[in-house]
Order: structure tokens, then C-alpha cells, then sequence
């Protein structure tokens, strides 16, 4: 019996040893192997934002934060305003930790007109007022597994280009600080 139970010992140690020490390799994706890969540029004033989509992974090109929002509203939409005023103190809050995007879905509001909205309502942060809006919008939606008809505002973090947390709808400010805190932590 004993004799018995050391072979299969020594067979199963045999059998981990040389199959954990195999030179088979696993590629890792490399971006410039995906196929599927869009790149959207996100403008407001001759500033362009180059964000791709690369699968599940967002690339947010010549962005040093880490932690990137995006906060996906229309205009006019009371509870868009009161969630983007968050964002912009959030914005003030982390300047060296955090990048907030807005994009507005429904490009109501012209490239011309966009300095006198954020001035009106607070807002201190890059607001895209690009033709990609509306294709990055849905290219995101479709990625996050969200209905098409989702709540507005939808507002997204990413942490190092991966996502970190989203919400569908007004949410209070104390959640959003709450997970970039989190975020933030899982960076350190």
C-alpha cells in the first residue's frame, strides 16, 4: 500500500514538474494586433483629446492622470448640470490625480458656444464638442454591456486604461469620491 501511494506521488510530482516547466508561450494581445480598433477625436477649441478603443481597453493618448472620467451628458438636462458641477470640483479636488472628459451626446452645443456653457455652469474640465461624440458614445455603451437607451448622465472611470467603475444617471458626489479614492489606492 505504501509502495502504491509513493508512485503516485512521485508520478504526480513528475507530472507538475514537467508540465509547469513546458516552452509553450501564451502571447499577450499587443495593441497593434487587435484587430478591432477605433480611435475617436474628442475636440473642443483646437484642443483634441485622441482616445481609442481597443476591445475593453480605452487608450487616452497624451493624458499623464491616471484616472480618467468620462462623463457623457446632453444639453439642456438639469440633472446633466448638477452632476457636471460635481465633476468640476472633483476636477479641482484631484487636478494631479484625475482627468475629466465630458462629451456631449447630442452635440447641442457648437465649438463657438462652448467656453460661455462652461463658464455659466462652473465647469472647469475638457467638454468635447466633436462629430466623434456621438460614434465614440455608442462604441463605449455597446463595450460597457449598457443598454442602448441608457440614463443620462453616464459617467465612467477608467484607472490606467481599464475600467474601473460607471454610473447610469445622477449620482451623488460622495460615491464618485468614494471610488476615486478607491481607485487611487489600487494604484498605489
Amino acid at each position: 500500500m505504501n509502495k502504491i501511494f509513493v508512485s503516485i506521488i512521485i508520478s504526480l510530482s513528475m507530472f507538475i514538474f514537467f508540465t509547469g516547466c513546458s516552452d509553450k508561450k501564451t502571447k499577450s494581445k499587443d495593441i497593434n494586433n487587435i484587430e478591432s480598433i477605433d480611435t475617436f477625436n474628442l475636440s473642443s477649441q483646437n484642443i483634441v483629446q485622441k482616445v481609442t478603443i481597443a476591445n475593453k481597453k480605452v487608450i487616452f493618448r497624451d493624458i499623464e492622470e491616471a484616472i480618467v472620467i468620462i462623463n457623457i451628458f446632453v444639453s439642456p438636462c438639469r440633472a446633466c448640470m448638477v452632476e457636471n458641477r460635481y465633476l468640476a470640483m472633483l476636477q479641482e479636488r484631484y487636478h494631479q490625480d484625475i482627468f475629466v472628459i465630458g462629451v456631449i451626446a447630442n452635440n447641442s452645443i457648437s465649438d463657438d458656444n462652448i467656453t460661455n456653457f462652461k463658464d455659466k455652469n462652473g465647469l472647469n474640465y475638457f467638454i468635447s464638442t466633436s462629430n466623434d461624440n456621438s460614434s465614440f458614445t455608442k462604441l463605449l455603451v455597446k463595450n460597457l454591456n449598457i443598454d442602448k437607451d441608457f440614463n443620462i448622465p453616464l459617467t465612467v472611470i477608467y484607472s490606467e486604461g481599464k475600467y474601473f467603475s460607471h454610473y447610469n444617471g445622477l449620482t451623488p458626489i460622495e460615491m464618485i469620491d468614494f471610488d476615486i479614492q478607491q481607485a487611487l489606492k489600487a494604484l498605489n
